[in-house]
């Protein structure tokens, strides 16, 4: 079955936007990504650096749940040595039961010191934890009990509430590229994810790997291998290769940074000794040759339906049947979600080479340069009030604000769904788009407007304020 979903990496490496307008822009894609039909939409779990920042992603896909219907909501991943395992599973049941059931749980155990050093906790212990976590949850999300007596998170055996109300089994993902992690992964039942750094069939030996030991333990075969690759889609097949060479070289080196691989210190690090013979290799290339065989690795695509330009691996000829897709990282990409967006979806439905595949994909979403749909325009106008606000680039402006976002998501137009069991016809208006401040009197009338009969009259008070300010509002 094809699957193919969006990755929110929520990195800014722009020198004139602060961090608020760019989660607007990520939270833009995130409602587009459900609009315009993928299959899934995923957030990671990155701390204090501009290469990723997302805290949180569960909490994050609890708001993305609310702005969306259908999309499936993954965590890509939940890093869990630096997570209560208590906490992740009450949380993972959480965002399954106000999602309706589209949580998809992926797990990792991370990478950085610099994001390990302010947790307190020793990167050498990381597969421990790991483990040790990983059990943990996976039997609470089954049973709605957790307990644990190992040495990092001894826990007596407690009963979750709210309990979990259908298995997470088909749902479960887990990072993995080493050995002792493709064996967690079996363990676990999981459905193995992986970053794609290099040439698809140089990783065939790790998919085989997974595949033999899955059928080995469970009998069965393993679940589709799911792959994050970088994905550029235009028009022009110059235009679309010069453009993710750009980019995908921006965000290489702040990947190389974060995560120090010109440094010595993995063949010291318990665990991570298999990424010392990575940062070796990039110290004896260079840094520019190893960013040009990592966007190599990448997906550019262009042309027009029937034609050919493609640059990159073909996702067609991949061994064992392996498809890519994705999306563009954020190497100081222009900030346009709706364009971008709906500028490679509207590319693949309409079969050009950036198309669906055979197994499960993900991508780093990132706006890609070009036209909105066909015909429509999604540049939104700088808007009234906002000259006093702190102004990113104009390339930046369509997210410049909560105000902005909401704008360009009107001015995309994209077509809405009937409301199931409504009047013939009848316009299903979910979504609940970012303004600057909220009184208790809006906050009423977004309840409203979602149908929710059950809640107190408004104040008349707190009605004149807020239609003071919508003359456009029938106040009868």
């Amino acid at each position: 079955m094809s699957h193919v979903g969006v990755n929110l990496g929520f990195g800014n490496l722009h020198e004139n936007l602060t961090d608020e307008p760019m989660y607007l822009g990520e939270l833009a894609l995130a409602v587009l990504t459900d609009r315009l039909g993928f299959d899934s939409l995923w957030a990671v779990e990155h701390h204090f650096d501009d290469y990723a920042m997302c805290p949180d992603n569960v909490v994050l896909l609890a708001n993305v749940a609310a702005r969306t219907e259908r999309v499936k909501l993954g965590t890509g991943a939940v890093i869990l040595p630096w997570n209560d395992p208590l906490r992740v599973a009450e949380k993972m049941i959480m965002l399954d039961i106000v999602s309706g059931g589209r949580a998809l749980f992926g797990m990792g155990r991370g990478l950085s010191r610099m994001e390990y050093a302010p947790f307190g906790i020793e990167m050498s212990e990381s597969r421990e934890r790991f483990d040790e976590a990983a059990a943990m949850i996976a039997e609470a999300l089954e049973s709605g009990w957790i307990g644990g007596d190992g040495p990092y998170y001894p826990r007596p055996r407690t009963q979750l509430r709210p309990s979990p109300p259908r298995s997470f089994r088909d749902r479960l993902y887990c990072v993995a590229g080493s050995p002792d992690s493709v064996a967690s992964c079996v363990s676990l039942g999981a459905s193995l994810l992986t970053i794609v750094t290099q040439p698809v069939p140089n990783l065939m030996p790790v998919f085989t790997s997974y595949r033999e030991q899955y059928r080995a333990a469970r009998g069965t075969e393993a679940p589709p291998i799911a792959l994050n690759v970088n994905m550029y889609c235009h028009e022009d097949a110059d235009v679309a290769r010069e453009r993710s060479l750009r980019y995908i070289h921006a965000f290489f080196a702040s990947n190389v940074r974060h995560y120090e691989f010109m440094g010595h210190h993995f063949s010291q690090t318990k665990g991570y000794e298999r990424y010392d013979e990575v940062a070796r290799m990039f110290r004896q290339a260079g840094l520019e040759a190893a960013a040009d065989a990592y966007a190599a690795c990448a997906l550019a695509r262009g042309g027009v339906p029937g034609a050919g330009g493609a640059q990159g691996p073909d996702p067609g000829r991949d061994p064992g049947g392996l498809s890519l897709g994705g999306g563009l990282p954020a190497g100081r990409v222009p900030a346009r979600p709706a364009a971008g967006l709906a500028h490679a979806q509207g590319r693949a439905g309409r079969g050009l080479p950036c198309r669906r595949g055979t197994g499960r994909f993900r991508g780093n979403a990132r706006a890609a340069d070009g036209p909105g749909l066909p015909g429509q325009s999604v540049r939104a106008p700088a808007a009234a009030g906002d000259a006093g606000r702190q102004q990113p680039p104009p390339e930046l402006a369509e997210v410049a604000g909560s105000r902005g976002a909401r704008q360009l998501l009107d001015r995309a137009e994209l077509p809405r769904r009937p409301r199931p069991g409504g009047r013939p016809g009848a316009a299903r208006r979910r979504l609940v788009r970012p303004v600057p401040r909220r009184d208790a009197g809006q906050l009423h009338d977004v309840v409203r407007a979602r149908g929710d009969r059950a809640c107190a009259p408004r104040p008349a008070a707190d009605r004149r304020r807020v239609d003071a300010h919508r003359p456009d509002r029938d106040r009868g």
